[in-house]
């Protein structure tokens, strides 16, 4: 049986969680283990962005429990190949090959249409003088190869399977709906599918309807806006979905 975790902002101690256990690593992974990490991406996001930027998300980064999160998800499955579509800065990015590299295992691949001005009801835009993912230090780039284009151009170009999959780019339906389906094809039996911004639209829960032959959907309501989707060896779906956040197997 998948078990799934409720995550909420700070204090976690304040919410009955179903695994005490994972809520407090994921607290000492974000406040003490990644807290050096954080804190140098931070001051770095700094240089370019206000504090009221972060926090609004203008920045693209939270640097919170989802990128702990997503580290500790790649530290778990340690994937061979993993995809993310949407860069933006590089938190996320960073996140990734830093567990990769504690792995001693795995690389990226990552696709971003570089977004310098704000899109309708999205905040975010890169700095005038950055590239997409320039967070991450020359010393994580040994596992990292950066696509610059559309996930519906550079997708299609990749037929290799990956273990792991995380949609965090355009969060229009139509592109959505491509980049999941993409991804359905693709994953290996036991890989992970994960999806930021579930809310934005339908997509997520079309996608599950029209694969409901295959899909097994888990509920379990969480803090957030994202999902982990996990490719079960029964040729099932194993969907372990948030309303309002993250969802994760046991770590």
């Amino acid at each position: 049986m998948t078990t799934a975790f409720k995550l909420y902002n700070m204090p976690l101690f304040r919410t009955a969680l179903p695994n005490p256990l994972f809520s407090m690593k994921a607290y000492l992974y974000k406040n003490l283990i990644l807290a050096r990490d954080f804190a140098s991406l931070r001051k770095r996001l700094l240089t370019e962005y206000s504090e009221l930027d972060i926090m609004n998300s203008v920045a693209g980064a939270g640097l919170s429990y989802k990128e702990a999160v997503i580290y500790l998800l790649v530290r778990k499955y340690k994937p061979r190949v993993m995809i993310e579509t949407g860069v933006a800065n590089g938190a996320t990015s960073y996140c990734i090959l830093r567990a990769m590299r504690d792995n001693k295992r795995g690389s990226l691949v990552s696709i971003d249409y570089p977004m310098y001005k704000p899109a309708p009801n999205d905040p975010f835009h890169l700095p005038k003088n950055k590239k997409p993912g320039w967070l991450v230090p020359r010393e994580l780039r040994g596992r990292w190869k950066l696509i610059l284009g559309k996930s519906s151009t550079a997708l299609p170009k990749f037929n290799e399977k990956v273990d792991m999959f995380f949609h965090d780019s355009e969060h229009s339906y139509k592109n959505m709906m491509f980049e999941y389906n993409w991804a359905l094809k693709h994953t290996a039996v036991g890989g992970i599918i994960l999806s930021d911004d579930i809310n934005w639209n339908t997509a997520f829960r079309d996608f599950l309807n029209a694969n409901k032959q295959t899909l097994k959907p888990l509920k379990f309501p969480v803090y957030g806006c994202a999902k982990v989707v996990e490719k079960s060896k029964s040729r099932h779906i194993r969907i372990i979905p948030k309303r309002r956040g993250w969802c994760l197997s046991p770590i």
